[in-house]
């Protein structure tokens, strides 16, 4: 409900531009073309319709969750608790705040009837991935460095996935060294399904395109899974050096009915 800072992100979908993640000041600049035509917004798992509403400036309070959520609102914000509607003003720590935990379904229109597998392979890349693409006349590469329990674990998804977008592309296992396992495939569809849906070369500058919000659970889930396969540690941890990446994985859990904290 109304009303929040400009800081806040939100989570939008509109037929020409699909799925954006930007905060509510960057939302409110962009183009209508890009981000309003047929404007749905992210909420209780479901698109629903809403309105672009500006507020003259007002008292502001951010809230800090025991899960580490921080949001930022208007003084006559309300808030969905486990004792009833209440204005931010009136909350306390001993508040239950409502988080979403239904999972998204598929948007028909635009669902690819992508795999597990596929996704599988998407959350590797971005745990361990990176791109070989010099020149245009040679076929690029997609390569992943695992080590030996990573590589076993996850070669037949692999596979799987990979023969499910191109089932002439070259899977190559370069020779280990320091138990890592170099895997590269080699073939333009592979490298371009892969570029439709993650961006960046280094880990650092990796982003998740939120277009994946629009595919099915399963494919969903399957990236969250290989990023965990890759870049995951125990007690259900994963890390990352992207900074952006962060609330776009943050958003992709959401979307499976999930909750997290971001450290």
């Amino acid at each position: 409900s109304c009303c929040f800072d400009g800081k806040q992100l939100c989570l939008t979908r509109s037929s020409l531009g699909g799925v954006k993640l930007l905060s509510f000041k960057d939302f409110c600049e962009a183009s209508y073309k890009d981000t309003k035509t047929n404007l749905k917004i992210f909420h209780n798992g479901s698109w629903v319709n809403g309105n672009v509403v500006k507020l003259p400036k007002k008292q502001m309070y951010k809230i800090v969750t025991a899960n580490k959520k921080e949001l930022y609102v208007t003084e006559d914000h309300v808030f969905p608790t486990d004792s009833g509607d209440k204005m931010v003003k009136d909350i306390t720590t001993d508040d239950f705040l409502l988080f979403n935990a239904r999972r998204l379904d598929s948007f028909p229109e635009a669902d690819k009837g992508l795999t597990y597998e596929q996704g599988f392979f998407i959350g590797m890349y971005l745990g361990d991935g990176s791109f070989q693409h010099k020149e245009e006349t040679f076929t690029p590469q997609v390569c992943l460095s695992l080590n030996q329990q990573k590589y076993e674990k996850s070669i037949d998804i692999l596979t799987k996935a990979i023969n499910k977008i191109d089932e002439n592309a070259e899977i190559r296992l370069g020779k280990s060294q320091n138990n890592v396992y170099p895997v590269s495939i080699r073939s333009w569809l592979v490298y371009n399904f892969m570029r439709e849906y993650v961006s960046g070369n280094y880990s650092y500058e990796k982003e998740l395109n939120m277009d994946c919000l629009l595919q099915s659970y399963d494919f969903r889930r399957g990236i969250l899974d290989g990023y965990y396969a890759t870049d995951g540690g125990n007690s259900n941890r994963i890390y990352t050096t992207s900074e952006k990446l962060v609330p776009q994985v943050e958003a992709l859990i959401t979307s499976l009915g999930m909750n997290s904290v971001i450290d």
